[in-house]
């Protein structure tokens, strides 16, 4: 996977996305994520790492993944959920 910076944009199928950093404590807090990002972008809107899920199955926490927004003002109360 191409390793981007946090906040800079890249250009796919002529949209603009914006890279955030987050850091997930639990499978709740990415279902809660999950959950705000397609209420407020839509399903279509935003794009995430892979394998999340699987990484707590595992049994780890606090893990950390990049999420790719159309919209780089969602990303300020994504930080605070």
């Amino acid at each position: 996977m191409q390793k981007l910076k946090e906040g800079t944009t890249y250009k796919t199928n002529k949209e603009d996305y914006v890279a955030v950093s987050l850091n997930i404590r639990d499978k709740d807090h990415f279902y809660a994520i999950v959950h705000y990002l397609n209420r407020t972008l839509g399903r279509t809107g935003w794009k995430a790492q892979k394998n999340t899920l699987k990484k707590f199955k595992q049994g780890r926490l606090n893990v950390k993944r990049l999420f790719w927004l159309s919209d780089p003002s969602v990303s300020i109360i994504l930080k605070l959920l």
